[in-house]
């Protein structure tokens, strides 16, 4: 559809430049505000008429206003877009915005910038030959859709807020399917319902958690759904499909229970016949930044109080020996754990953390512990194993080990407290 206030071309044009925007996900909220200035520079007429607002680290909501009488609509969309990864597989720059063959690449084409601008395109040709909304128009563009963030929800909870009860509202929706099974040629696919989705959270505490949580992972991962076809498809999705089929699938569609068995076998060949008949069952797995960017709350088991205790002893500083000449620190690491469960109660990776998400000492040092084991390995299993006290006698005459060490001391016989306090390494 074209507008005379707009040049044929325009809504190429624009959707080529918000391409160029590389709002990834989870990404830095300026990249947000960039795209959100490009919108009103693409689009001066829609924005000089509606309020703006922003959201958390980039989400819009414009109110576009209409007639009292009316009632109001909502148009959704996101900003965001999935990180392009690796570079060197797209055939065009993933940002780029190119065109080649009448067809525009770059991340986010398709989901969603191809449908954001069509919105504000379409929105902006009728404002600009004098339409005026019989109601209010919400248009809402939230900023973290690809990351399951909640600026879509603060949205709507605001929306709700208002005493905003729209009678229509329009989401992502479908695109053009290559034919697929049952279908003989490409199709436009108009949602008017999805597939709803079920999450599981898990959670474990006993002693060893993690191995627990770890087989409760393998065994949902090797369950495989039962195909099927629900009602909704049967009945409403396959009919409005009969005249891109060919007449044996039109037969067998007019006698879908007598034939469902085959109708399940053919959807089921392919990739969009699959996600029609069979319930996805899947682990899901968050990157890091994500986590770091999008507002979630991770839970620990780590005992609180003994957590502030060891952070507050590293921060002091007065256990630690002074700086080297050139103003190093000694560097430390801690692991509290509980002697019967095993259960990690505090850690402390390091004293002082200038890097984000930096070396861990006390998970990731892969470093011989020295003489610092002593205690842990030899002192504590004869305190809890023979009742040694720091006045038990020990011998500390010269001995022959294996390999041909021989460890030389005077003949004579010391106490148990020696070894520590003299960092003997027998006795």
């Amino acid at each position: 559809m074209t507008y005379s206030a707009l040049p044929e071309d325009y809504a190429a044009r624009a959707l080529s430049l918000c391409i160029m925007q590389p709002t990834v996900s989870g990404g830095d909220a300026g990249i947000f505000r960039r795209l959100h200035t490009l919108l009103r520079q693409l689009f001066p007429r829609l924005f000089s008429l509606c309020s703006c607002e922003t959201l958390g680290g980039g989400a819009l909501l414009l109110h576009l206003p209409g007639t009292p009488e009316g009632q109001p609509l909502v148009f959704l969309s996101h900003l965001d877009v999935v990180s392009p990864g690796d570079i060197s597989a797209w055939t065009h720059p993933p940002f780029g915005g190119e065109t080649h063959g009448g067809y525009i690449y770059g991340r986010g084409a398709a989901d969603m910038k191809g449908h954001l601008v069509a919105l504000l395109t379409a929105a902006e040709g009728l404002l600009s030959e004098g339409w005026q909304p019989g109601g209010d128009i919400w248009l809402a563009f939230s900023c973290d859709e690809e990351t399951r963030g909640g600026s879509m929800a603060a949205m709507a909870r605001l929306l709700q807020a208002r005493g905003v009860r729209p009678a229509f509202i329009l989401d992502e929706g479908g695109n053009i399917s290559q034919p697929f099974s049952l279908t003989r040629k490409p199709f436009a696919t108009v949602g008017v319902a999805e597939k709803g989705r079920l999450l599981f959270s898990l959670s474990c505490t006993a002693p060893r958690a993690l191995e627990e949580l770890s087989r409760a992972a393998t065994r949902i991962s090797r369950i495989h759904p039962r195909a099927r076809l629900c009602d909704p498809v049967l009945s409403d999705m396959l009919p409005a499909m009969r005249p891109l089929m060919n007449g044996r699938d039109r037969f067998c569609l007019s006698h879908g229970r007598l034939f469902h068995g085959s109708l399940l076998h053919r959807l089921s060949r392919t990739a969009t016949g699959r996600a029609i008949t069979r319930t996805q069952l899947s682990l899901w797995k968050q990157s890091g930044d994500a986590l770091l960017g999008s507002g979630y709350r991770i839970y620990t088991m780590l005992d609180q109080e003994y957590q502030q205790i060891a952070d507050a002893q590293y921060a002091a500083g007065k256990s630690f020996p002074d700086a080297a000449s050139d103003g190093e620190k000694p560097q430390s690491a801690m692991a509290c754990i509980d002697n019967e469960s095993g259960a990690v109660l505090c850690i402390v990776g390091g004293r002082e953390y200038t890097v984000q998400r930096g070396l861990n000492r006390a998970t990731q040092l892969q470093r011989q512990p020295g003489s610092a084991i002593k205690p842990l390995a030899v002192y504590a299993p004869a305190i809890e194993s023979y009742g040694c006290t720091t006045a038990t006698v020990l011998n500390d005459n010269p001995t022959t080990f294996a390999g041909n060490y021989t460890r030389a001391t005077a003949a004579t016989t010391i106490t148990a407290s020696s070894p520590c306090a003299r960092r003997l390494n027998g006795a």
